[in-house]
């Protein structure tokens, strides 16, 4: 007994996915995809959804496919998970509806 075989139809068994034939992409392709994005930097790059631009470290720009923001929550609060390519910092940003600060006194 051998390894099943593709019969070309949907109903009637298993299908050998491990056979090149099986595959849908063509080889390489996800790798030359991941390649072109990682090489493609656009410095006006807009991410949806994220509140910032910048590197709350360093000033660098996040628009750097290398670098990664990494929306998460916590309860009901949402917060940033932020790496910078540029300086290498990791740091959680929380967003903040209204702060109210204070100057010192002189």
């Amino acid at each position: 007994m051998g390894a099943p075989q593709d019969t070309g139809a949907a109903d009637d068994g298993p299908v050998d996915v491990g056979t090149p034939e099986a595959s849908v992409l063509p080889a390489g392709y996800v790798e030359q995809a991941v390649a072109e994005i990682l090489a493609s930097t656009d410095p006006d790059r807009v991410v949806p959804h994220v509140p910032f631009r910048s590197c709350p470290g360093c000033g660098a720009r996040l628009s750097d496919p290398k670098s990664l923001v990494q929306e998460f929550w916590v309860a009901e609060e949402t917060r940033y998970l932020v790496w910078c390519r540029a300086c290498g910092g990791t740091f959680t940003v929380v967003p903040v509806e209204r702060y109210h600060g204070h100057e010192a006194a002189d």
